[in-house]
């Protein structure tokens, strides 16, 4: 199994870059596209958090290199405040990219386990597989999501919560993108 994965590092590097950079040229169209002329050119991020501006604020935090911060917002912020808004606030690009980002390699951070499982749980079905722009990504997103399920189901011993929301993700993603057999 660890040579399985080992091989797919290079293939989940390659699939992020790819995503980031399709995410990038996204958001940035419907970031500037929204962006009034008076605001200021950096705005923090906890900035962003307070005004609600989930977009731009996802977007800067997915294409930060580490991941401690998306992992802090992500545990300072409920995600069903984004999934309740009256208009889903985060563009197919960002929200794939969080997805990415969260799924990645999560038997090695089990401290963060709970808040990414109830991210990834609460996002997911707002992921339209059917999206154009995202069409070739998505395949090696939910793969390497599912990989990463596996890994946490034989590493660990999870606690019933985190093995409900494991089979509530793998339905969901199972819904977004059915891997061949």
């Amino acid at each position: 199994m660890s040579a399985n994965i080992a091989a797919a590092v290079p293939k989940l590097d390659s699939a992020t870059a790819e995503v980031k950079a399709a995410a990038q040229v996204l958001a940035r169209s419907a970031t500037s596209a929204s962006a009034t002329p008076t605001q200021p050119e950096e705005v923090s991020l906890d900035e962003l958090l307070q005004r609600k501006e989930y977009n731009q604020l996802f977007d800067r935090l997915v294409n930060l290199r580490d991941s401690g911060a998306l992992l802090e917002i992500c545990s300072r912020l409920d995600p069903r405040e984004l999934s309740e808004a009256d208009v889903f606030p985060l563009s197919q690009p960002v929200l794939l990219c969080v997805v990415q980002r969260l799924s990645y390699q999560l038997e090695q951070d089990l401290p963060t386990l709970n808040v990414r499982l109830d991210w990834m749980k609460e996002l997911l079905p707002y992921l339209e597989g059917s999206d154009s722009r995202l069409a070739q990504h998505i395949p090696s997103v939910m793969i390497n999501l599912r990989t990463s399920l596996d890994a946490v189901a034989k590493a660990t011993n999870p606690t019933p919560k985190a093995q409900q929301a494991m089979r509530m993700i793998v339905l969901l993603s199972n819904s977004i993108y059915r891997q061949p057999y």
